[in-house]
């Protein structure tokens, strides 16, 4: 009979104290970039071996201790020791998405099958006989393993409390039967008949046998695994030799027969598992000694230590999840010479033309590692790198959530590769990078920090002609920098473009927004072009530095800004569009273009202080502050430039004045605070308030002049005219303090 999938487990040792707690020995990570090798921590520095590893990443084999080996899980980089049944020996061999983990562990003088639920182990027992081992278990908590009983070897299934034997194995000429994998509902395995050995598979509850799975050429076969697609895998002699086999979708279509999957140079090879992608993992001779292998339709076998290189080989895989995380164990100058277990994350890279992200299609173009492209439902998670740069121009939907740690979009010059988000969230834990030629559209969240690079591109889009108008938004949760382009446009809805952490528009940046409704949670920082046309509303603090330019643009474009505009660049509105600002504006920036501009929620000009220029049609209801600190305009003290366009003044609109610099003023002190473009008739209203700072005793203010030349005088006392305001540290103006504002 061929070798069984757990050759030599079932020693049998003497009854011993076990320790549960044993020093933990910090994981070695070595990294590639399109593969992530890790070499599993230890329990006391000896050897180790990984066997099994569900969807959640979640590892289980076994790790030696001083008195033995114990069955123990790896989770997020930690091992924890399961302990044992009361003997020194224990191996787990499987573990399922709830985390129920099977193997066998030594109890008095035999050895049992054992369930670890919830942090307990629990002793299966034995169809008679002192040995039992569980070998796989399912979702719904359905065990499949074998126990022996005179020397034979039964397969059993454990459910609803009690383990069981397969009756439709009791016929004559069977000697034996092990079961090793399980599915949703079927099992393999091999059992020996006429003294032969044959792979068979049957239905859980035990009809339904079929060993007629065919072989490669020789009398032996042994079935390893089972997806629910009803792939099998194992191994089959050919003669004069044992190769690893594929079966695919063998339930429905059992003449399709079996694929050798070969071996990597030397004689024999062996597969251990497939997931539901169809990938295969196992281990083959080489001709110098045995390394792990996967397998795929599409690029045959490959040998992994192509991947990890000479620092580690890994010697057997053992197991494989649906995410590309092959577990096994190897050895190499990386771990002293000694086995221990791996786990080794194959990332993908995104070949070929159009298609769907989570492969709905039931095809794939997610090239492992450069291992090939599996064949069905791959999976992204967490734990990958993402590449997705095919070399041509390429459109790849994602409809779904999926996850990633990091994402590449583009990079190939002249090409253009879209990532289309169709609803639902991109989580990609690490950051999303969109290259030259890259695009990044839709609708629904990335969930990730997101750099978009010179020839890059972010935008909202329908994605698809069924969309309603407010699922038209694209919500970027994470901070941005942009040196490409971010664009939210719409013609007949609404483009809603949602950014919950810090946008930074760099000097080579564009964010283009046209019927946009814009919500920045951290604000922007812009240090490039924003181009805004249409019925466009922004909430959220901008920030607009120097050299950087805000365009109000297009026929009768109307643009509101809710929160506080800093201003040190330039903002520019056109004929016939409007820009309404709700927050405080202010900064030393000009706003120039014969368009209108409502500052609603106050004017300060200068950076302590400054002179702007505010040029076209500009209407004042909110305060507007102002600092003297001397009597030279714009060095200082703030002046306001008016050209091109009337200046309209609410009566609700206040001027409030502050001393800087602890400036005193004297008798004559002139202050040029406004230029009203020479022309009185450019001006229509005046303050409703007029709030300015105290003088010594024996000065007032003399505002003749404020709206015809937008100057302010100091004057001594006794003054007379009418029109002049006599404030004194014991007037009127006494009650507002000397303050300094100051523009950040």
């Amino acid at each position: 009979m061929l070798a069984t999938k757990n050759t030599g487990k079932d020693i049998r040792i003497s009854l011993a104290f076990f320790t549960l707690l044993a020093m933990l020995i910090s994981p070695k990570v070595f990294s590639n970039p399109r593969i992530t090798l890790e070499i599993l921590p230890n329990l006391t520095g000896g050897t180790s071996e990984a066997y099994g590893i569900n969807d959640a990443g979640q590892v289980v084999g076994r790790a030696s201790t001083r008195r033995g080996s114990n069955a123990v899980l790896w989770e997020a980089g930690e091992i924890v020791n399961l302990g044992t049944l009361g003997g020194d020996t224990s191996t787990a061999y499987a573990i399922n998405s709830k985390g129920q983990i099977v193997g066998d562990s030594m109890v008095g003088q035999g050895t049992h099958a054992f369930l670890w639920d919830s942090g307990g182990m629990k002793d299966l027992g034995a169809l008679g006989g002192s040995f039992s081992t569980a070998q796989d278990i399912n979702d719904s908590g359905h065990i499949v393993g074998y126990s022996r009983v005179d020397g034979k070897s039964n397969a059993f299934v454990w459910m609803s409390g009690e383990m069981k034997r397969f009756e439709t194995m009791d016929y004559s000429g069977v000697e034996s039967s092990e079961a090793y994998a399980i599915n949703d509902y079927k099992v393999v395995g091999t059992l020996k008949h006429e003294g032969e050995a044959k792979a068979f598979n049957v239905n859980i509850d035990g009809y339904r046998l079929d060993m007629g799975l065919g072989g490669l050429g020789g009398n032996d076969s042994i079935a390893s695994d089972i997806n629910n697609h009803s792939d099998i895998v194992g191994t089959s002699s050919t003669g004069s030799e044992n190769h690893a086999f594929y079966l695919t979708d063998f339930n429905s279509n059992p003449q399709k027969g079996m694929v050798d999957i070969g071996t990597l140079g030397g004689k024999n090879s062996a597969a251990k598992a497939v997931n539901e992608t169809q990938q295969v993992v196992g281990e083959s001779d080489t001709g110098n000694g045995k390394h792990a292998f996967i397998w795929n339709d599409s690029t045959g076998i490959s040998d992994l230590a192509g991947l990890t290189g000479e620092t580690f080989v890994p010697q057997s895989a053992e197991d494989i999840n649906n995410y590309s995380q092959i577990v096994g164990y190897g050895s190499g100058e990386a771990t002293e010479g000694s086995k221990q277990a791996y786990v080794l994350t194959l990332h993908p890279d995104w070949t070929g033309g159009d298609g769907d992200w989570d492969s709905w299609s039931w095809s794939s173009n997610w090239n492992w590692a450069g291992t090939g492209v599996a064949s069905r439902n791959a999976k992204t998670g967490s734990m990958h790198e993402v590449v997705i740069n095919p070399g041509q121009s390429a459109t790849i939907r994602s409809r779904g959530n999926n996850q990633a740690k990091t994402v590449q979009i583009g990079g190939t010059e002249g090409q253009r590769v879209t990532l289309a988000q169709g609803g639902g969230t991109l989580n990609v834990t690490h950051g999303t990078t969109v290259e030259n030629g890259g695009i990044l559209e839709g609708y629904g969240r990335i969930q990730s920090d997101l750099h978009v690079l010179a020839g890059g591109k972010v935008r909202t889009s329908d994605v698809s002609d069924s969309v309603t108008q407010s699922d038209i938004t694209l919500e970027l949760s994470g901070d941005v920098h942009n040196e490409g382009k971010i664009e939210a446009l719409a013609h007949n809805k609404v483009a809603k473009l949602f950014v919950t952490g810090e946008l930074e528009n760099s000097s080579g940046g564009q964010v283009n927004l046209l019927n946009a409704q814009v919500e920045l949670d951290e604000g922007i920082k812009n240090k490039g072009r924003l181009n805004i046309a249409g019925f466009t509303t922004i909430a959220g603090e901008i920030v607009n530095q120097e050299e950087a330019r805000i365009s109000v643009s297009g026929k009768e474009s109307d643009v509101i800004m809710w929160d506080n505009l800093h201003n040190n660049g330039t903002v520019i509105v056109t004929d016939g569009s409007t820009l309404s600002m709700f927050g405080l504006t202010d900064g030393s920036g000009n706003f120039i273009g014969g368009g209108t501009k409502n500052f609603a929620g106050g004017y300060a000009v200068g950076n302590s202080p400054g002179e702007s220029i505010l040029e076209g049609s500009v209407n004042f209801s909110g305060e507007v502050l102002m600092e003297i600190g001397g009597t030279t305009p714009g060095t200082e003290h703030d002046k306001i430039i008016f050209s091109n366009g009337e200046v309209n003044i609410d009566p609700s609109a206040a001027l409030n004045i502050f001393w800087t610099n602890e400036y005193q003023a004297l008798a004559g002190d002139y202050f040029d605070l406004f230029d009203w473009n020479g022309d009185y008739s450019a001006l229509n209203g005046t303050f409703g308030d007029l709030l300015l700072p105290a003088l010594s005793n024996g000065f007032v203010w003399n505002i003749d002049d404020l709206y015809v030349d937008g100057s302010i005088r100091v004057a001594a006392v006794p003054i007379p005219a009418a029109g002049w305001l006599f404030f004194s540290g014991l007037g009127l103006m006494g009650f507002f303090s000397t303050r300094r504002f100051r523009m950040e």
